[in-house]
């Protein structure tokens, strides 16, 4: 389960942000391109970091970021994807423009 991994990088970001104080929510975005199952990330914060430090009712929410790529080839941004290639051109030089990765939004 990398998704523990991942929570301890977060939880390390909200204290930082939050100057080591226990916030009341906390905005965790997740791209759709991380293949990160946001249920798994939600129990490992809450019930292996959260509940050990006595932030058990702090709040998650979650927020999905959709995929969006470039297209080099063609010039064209791409945001629905079956296959590693271009559904416009074929083309297989695209950049991730989002959607790849996993991050603390907001916490209050």
């Amino acid at each position: 389960m990398h998704e523990l991994g991942i929570a301890k990088e977060i939880f390390k970001e909200i204290k930082r942000v939050s100057g080591g104080k226990k916030p009341k929510e906390v905005f965790i975005v997740i791209g759709k391109g991380t293949g990160i199952e946001k249920d798994f990330l939600k129990h490992s914060l809450k019930e292996h970091i959260f509940k050990e430090i006595g932030w058990d009712d702090v709040e998650v929410i979650f927020e999905e970021e959709e995929v969006l790529l470039y297209c080099r080839n063609c010039d064209r941004e791409i945001n629905e994807i079956e296959s590693f290639s271009c559904p416009f051109c074929g083309g297989f030089d695209l950049e991730i423009l989002k959607g790849n990765r996993t991050y603390v939004k907001k916490v209050q």
